[in-house]
């Protein structure tokens, strides 16, 4: 029997409203796991409209950091992006898992977005103002460490992070800080709402809530402190308590703690005689899997469906990020296909190579995949996590592309570190995220196996991260040429890799048994291929007549 149970709470047209409440929804948990069974909507999720205005906002407001950045290419301007970067992504993690989990797309809802919006506008003009250096000369570690190649290049202005900072150079701190706070705190608040107006979802959604509070008991010493070295302390403080997700550890914590009192009762029996050691059950847990929870706990779930569709939308708004970059106008002499022409045509094939990577492991005529996010826990954890990095390096290598293209001068040495490192990142990434990826076939019926394809991966981040260490006489013409050369390089093996290898057998379309990825929760998560019939067209949207556990749910009632 499947783990898969259909309900219809929050489902079909809604009526006409009328009065103004009615332009207000309840509040409700759209997907859960409870009793060993994942409880999911019927009808396929479209993106509200609303989701799709977040992104592209977000998308242009963030740009502000990555382009301050750039204005000062240096160790501490990247420390600075860094630091700065994640806090946003924060916001709009949030905003995209509420949307997910518990969106209402109504006033409320489209109101939180709006308010989302204008705090994300403040933190990142402020953020982008915080001073780089200011009297002290003292040196700051994570600088430091940011800078150790870049300062082997020349590159000055990795001084002035320590020591005190002066009264009017900490109002962006404050007010960045203030700004990303609020934000956080009306998260905090909705998920308490919803832990009180929600009984059936009180425990779980009490511990979202505590997830969000933490990490900002780091950040809010940001408002007073003067030390800079403090404020870099509170900021990776906060990144790393935000990257924990309290919520998590404590249901795994939990979930152990009952795992081993099963395995001291199933010893006790055994030793008693009360139990045959050979019908014994498998107590052991493989990392990938999640632990077994009291059945009678409600766990919201994300729509796998909907957050793979958010986050491959997202990625290729960024993508247009670093397309919008290398957009110029014409001017005497440039006209036709001038070198303007010919450094922007390079650096669209460099997007063009990204954009394919990223959407290789989706495209089933080449690669069956199981999907990271069905695949396990960890994976979908990481696959979500990895999204970060790849999107903050294409957006400052999308900073750095517009001078690329528009400097007829030698590029500055930061630039250069921040076009390379940027695009060494995204490959390096787009790589790692490939690889968490299930495969369906065996490893060694590609032509070039995945291990072996990723290690060329790697092998051309890293040629792309450091060419400027080889490139410092090279123009902007041509560090996008090597730019080109890098990523399609790295674009063909994976795509020639992927085929079949000759001389292969491949089963046929009406020989194969579909793979259907259902959850395994009787382990407490991950995922089990579950084999069916070549006529079964199931997918996870989708359950056939022959599935009696396709049954309708409230979820609000026990």
């Amino acid at each position: 029997m499947s783990n898969i149970v259909l309900h219809s709470e929050g489902t079909g047209a809604k009526a006409r409203a009328t009065r103004f409440r009615d332009l207000i929804n309840p509040p409700v948990i759209r997907q859960w796991i409870s009793g060993g069974k994942l409880y999911r909507e019927q009808e396929e999720r479209s993106s509200p409209r609303i989701e799709l205005f977040l992104d592209l906002l977000y998308v242009g407001v963030v740009h502000q950091l990555a382009e301050a950045a750039v204005e000062a290419p240096t160790a501490a301007g990247i420390a600075r992006f860094v630091l700065t970067f994640w806090p946003s992504w924060s916001v709009w993690e949030e905003a995209r898992r509420y949307s997910n989990v518990s969106g209402t797309d109504d006033l409320v809802h489209r109101l939180w977005v709006l308010l989302g919006m204008l705090c994300i506008l403040g933190y990142t003009a402020n953020a982008s103002a915080i001073p780089l250096s200011h009297e002290s000369d003292a040196a700051s570690a994570v600088a430091e460490a940011v800078g150790l190649v870049m300062r082997a290049e020349g590159v000055q202005g990795t001084e002035g992070i320590g020591g005190v900072v002066p009264e009017d150079l900490r109002a962006p701190v404050r007010a960045a800080a203030a700004f990303f706070l609020i934000i956080k705190a009306t998260r905090a608040i909705v998920l308490f709402l919803y832990a009180y107006w929600l009984p059936k979802f009180r425990i779980s959604q009490f511990l979202s809530g505590v997830a969000v509070v933490i990490p900002m008991l780091a950040y809010l010493p940001l408002i007073w402190v003067r030390s800079r070295r403090a404020q870099v302390g509170c900021a990776i403080a906060g990144i790393l308590l935000d990257l924990m997700r309290v919520d998590m550890i404590l249901y795994n914590v939990y979930g152990r703690y009952m795992m081993v009192k099963r395995r001291r009762e199933v010893r006790r029996q055994i030793e008693a005689g009360e139990l045959d050691p050979a019908d014994a059950p498998d107590m052991s847990l493989s990392i990938l899997r999640m632990v077994k929870l009291p059945d009678n706990l409600r766990i919201a779930a994300i729509n796998i469906e909907h957050s793979i569709d958010r986050s491959g939308a997202f990625t290729v708004l960024v993508l247009g990020e670093l397309v919008a970059n290398l957009l110029y106008i014409a001017a005497p002499g440039e006209f036709g296909a001038g070198n303007k022409f010919g450094k922007a045509s390079l650096g669209f094939m460099v997007a063009w190579a990204l954009n394919y990577l990223y959407t290789l492991p989706s495209d089933t005529h080449i690669i069956r995949y199981t999907h990271a996010l069905r695949r396990s826990w960890l994976t979908g954890i990481l696959f979500n996590f990895f999204h970060w990095p790849l999107c903050a390096s294409i957006v400052l290598a999308a900073a750095a592309s517009n001078k690329m293209v528009n400097s007829y001068d030698i590029i500055e040495p930061g630039v250069k570190w921040f076009w390379a490192g940027g695009l060494g990142c995204a490959v390096l990434f787009l790589g790692l995220i490939d690889l968490l990826h299930g495969e369906q076939d065996k490893w060694n019926l590609a032509r070039i196996p995945r291990i072996l394809r990723f290690a060329f991966a790697c092998v051309g981040a890293i040629l792309l991260a450091t060419f400027p260490l080889y490139a410092k006489s090279m123009d902007s013409i041509e560090m996008l040429g090597l730019a080109v050369g890098l990523t399609w390089a790295v674009l063909a093996v994976y795509v020639y890799g992927a085929l079949p290898r000759w001389g292969a057998t491949l089963p046929s379309d009406d020989e194969a048994e579909p793979v259907v990825i259902v959850t395994d929760l009787e382990t407490g998560g991950g995922y089990e291929e579950h084999p069916h019939g070549p006529d079964d067209d199931y997918n996870s949207e989708h359950m056939h007549d022959d599935h009696p556990v396709s049954v309708h749910a409230d979820p609000l009632k026990p």
